[in-house]
């Protein structure tokens, strides 16, 4: 690997143990680990981005940091990011693909954030969601009266976060509905209603 480059990942600093590391995740949940590294490991990450060699890496590093930068933990760092999914490469399109496919396959979906930003036992939600419309058909007074759909926008949000701007919609005969859905959360703050 002559120019190693790293995958767009999620980068932030925490303490473990009292000292200060980097967190690594990968936010496209391709692999579900997270590496911790130290700021002068980060300092080499960070310089792999395609247009460095590894002799540029380790100049770098030597002008920094006052020390060599051995092959040898290179090569380490380098099985290390690759093990890990981290590195751009053939291992990681290969996994991508793979999860794509057996993603596509799957009849039913897990639901990834139940428990975290909605509740995860079925009856628990109901009341959520039901809470959720109840206040929100408090408000609805205040908005214009609707003819038909036009087109939604659904971003993704953490319900909770979300909530105070969702208003309950009944199906209108003139758009299209498959599936079993009891309720549907708008968002009236998104002029797609006319």
């Amino acid at each position: 690997m002559d120019k190693p480059k790293i995958r767009p990942l999620n980068v932030f600093p925490i303490e473990d143990g009292g000292r200060q590391v980097i967190c690594l995740q990968d936010p496209l949940k391709i692999v579900d680990k997270h590496m911790f590294v130290d700021y002068q490991t980060y300092f080499i990450i960070a310089l792999m981005d395609g247009e460095h060699e590894i002799s540029d890496i380790q100049l770098a590093y030597t002008r920094r940091f006052s020390d060599l930068l051995l092959n040898k933990r290179v090569n380490f760092l380098l099985r290390e990011l690759d093990d890990n999914l981290f590195l751009e490469g053939e291992r990681f399109e290969e996994a991508k693909r793979q999860l794509s496919e057996s993603f596509r396959r799957k009849p039913v979906r897990r639901a990834e954030h139940a428990g975290s930003a909605y509740e995860e036992e079925p009856e628990k939600l109901r009341a959520q969601l039901d809470e959720i419309m109840r206040m929100a058909g408090e408000g609805k007074q205040n908005h214009r009266k609707r003819k038909y759909l036009r087109g939604l926008i659904a971003p993704h949000i953490d319900i909770r976060a979300g909530a105070e701007s969702y208003e309950p919609e009944s199906p209108h005969p003139h758009s299209s509905r498959t599936g079993d859905v009891d309720k549907e959360m708008v968002d009236p703050s998104i002029d797609g209603y006319h």
